[in-house]
Formats: structure tokens, sequence, C-alpha cells
């Protein structure tokens, strides 16, 4: 596996997910909370990364249900079966349970655990 350093100079400028809005250039990558094209919130350069996603219907119509979204560092096992690799948690819509959730999944990444909060907050339109 490749420093995530590097993958980042390799996708930073050249990827199929960047689009350039108003002069900030913005992504569309998976599990990117904030949209924003740089190393810190990366999903595809970090190798444990998370996303905070709304479920969908096949007939494209929005359902108020948010899940979580991990992906994993693969070993030899795991990177000839690629679904193993990523983990799906479902969030209530019990503000203390979703807030226990978002804590215990963003661990590791203290630094997304608001920013978590907030696109959560957006998303199901709380007001608090």
């Amino acid at each position: 596996m490749f420093p995530s350093e590097v993958i980042w100079q390799c996708v930073k400028r050249n990827s199929s997910f960047i689009y350039k809005s108003s002069g900030f250039t913005f992504t569309c990558e998976p599990y990117n909370i904030t949209a924003i094209n740089s190393l810190k919130y990366s999903g595809l350069a970090n190798r444990n990364a998370l996303g905070l996603d709304v479920k969908v219907n096949p007939n494209n119509q929005l359902i108020k249900k948010v899940q979580i979204t991990k992906k994993k560092t693969g070993t030899c096992s795991t990177r000839r079966r690629p679904n193993r690799l990523v983990t799906t948690i479902k969030l209530s819509t019990d503000p203390r349970q979703v807030k226990e959730k978002i804590e215990n999944a963003f661990s590791h990444r203290r630094d997304l655990v608001k920013t978590a909060k907030q696109k959560y907050k957006k998303i199901l339109g709380i007001k608090c």
C-alpha cells in the first residue's frame, strides 16, 4: 500500500469527482463528509475513511434515513472481497442514540465528529 500523501498527490487535481463552483474546488467522492477537496477530508486518500449518507429509494425518492459508512484497510483476504471493506451503520431519529453512534464511529477521527453531527442535523432538518 502507498502512503496517503502519495495517493493524494495523484488524486488532488486529477479525479473524476472534482468540480468547481464560485472559484472553490469541491469533490463529490464517497467517504468525504465536507465535500472539500483536501487531504484531511479525502475519502480516496485516507485509509480509514468515514461517510455520512442519505438512503435513497430505487424510485429516486429521498428517505429520511441516514447511515454511516466505514472504509477499512484491507488485509490479504479482504482485498479479494472488496464488499467486506465497507461497513454500514444505520442511524435512528433519536438524537441521543445518534450522538453516541457518531462519536463511536468517528472515534479514530476526532476532528470530524463535530462536522458529522452538523451534517446529520442539516440532513434531517433538526434545529438545536
